[in-house]
């Protein structure tokens, strides 16, 4: 018990320390979208942005509605995902699937006008063209991204990977978080093989997938030396936050970064690795508590 970091202090005491004004990096995705950019990192392509009632390219240049419409009929995309640019854990994500046109599950069609009528002027979105998974990841669940979610430490400059999990969909779902009824399954961060069982965010344990009956016991994820190598090359290039939780899709292509999380969720984590405040280098907790950076401050 010792060894569980609560959250209280991850997200109000310890991560703070680690991300200081980079925080934002993260949380907007339209910058997370520009860094990565800048930095050459693989990620899905911007297909457009709606911002204040107005459209914008990848560049940031005013679209017309006819453009945009024209940008969804050209896309080879199969699938378009719009997202709110400061969303978190999959809420508000709409997903667009191709069939001559592109429509969600209710049947309606992405547009210009259907944007404009649903999100109004106060909502920012991004629209992103959907992935080819791997079709290894595909036989664990083929209707969802199934994305590794892995955690980076940065240190004197240099770079280590510390955990890994697998996030996958599950009930026909089309997103692969936890709070979206996914499961998730420790990964040995030195072999990249499966633990024996996934659990999903309410405790329950199965030794497969409920949706395709994989076993996951002992998989060997067969790509995982490059997605290790990407993973670390990545943290190094951000070298100025601390700890990120990297959320990596293995595509046809090979990893590609979905999201990056400067305060990385340790819910799922230390349900299947057990305490980590070792791993993470915290070993006098109380020196945490008092500093001239937070609003507790010893007078």
């Amino acid at each position: 018990m010792k060894d569980y970091i609560p959250n209280f202090f991850a997200y109000y005491l310890f991560f703070p320390k680690f991300f200081t004004e980079y925080l934002m990096v993260s949380e907007d995705k339209e910058l997370t979208y520009q860094v990565l950019k800048s930095m050459d990192i693989r990620q899905p392509n911007l297909l457009f942005q709606y911002k204040n009632g107005r459209f914008y390219s990848h560049n940031k240049s005013i679209l017309s509605d006819d453009e945009v419409n024209d940008l969804i009929k050209k896309t080879k995309a199969e699938k378009l995902f719009m997202k709110p640019t400061m969303g978190l854990g999959g809420k508000g994500i709409m997903v667009f699937n191709k069939n001559k046109i592109f429509t969600d599950e209710e049947g309606n069609q992405l547009s210009a006008e259907f944007i404009k009528k649903t999100l109004g002027k106060k909502d920012n979105y991004l629209v992103q063209e959907g992935l080819i998974q791997h079709e290894e990841i595909n036989k664990i669940y083929p209707k969802s991204i199934n994305t590794i979610r892995a955690y980076t430490e940065v240190k004197n400059g240099e770079a280590k990977f510390l955990f890994a999990l697998l996030r996958m969909g599950h009930g026909g779902k089309q997103i692969d978080n936890a709070s979206q009824k996914g499961y998730v399954c420790r990964i040995n961060p030195e072999k990249g093989e499966l633990a024996s069982y996934a659990t999903s965010r309410l405790f329950e344990k199965t030794d497969h997938h409920p949706d395709t009956n994989f076993k996951f016991d002992g998989y060997k994820i067969p790509f995982w030396d490059e997605i290790k190598d990407f993973v670390l090359v990545a943290a190094q290039k951000n070298e100025s936050i601390g700890y990120v939780g990297w959320d990596i899709a293995y595509t046809k292509d090979g990893p590609s970064v979905i999201e990056i999380n400067a305060a990385p969720g340790l819910h799922s984590l230390q349900e299947n690795f057990g305490g980590v405040r070792e791993a993470f280098g915290i070993k006098n907790p109380k020196s945490y508590w008092y500093s001239t950076k937070f609003i507790m401050q010893d007078k």
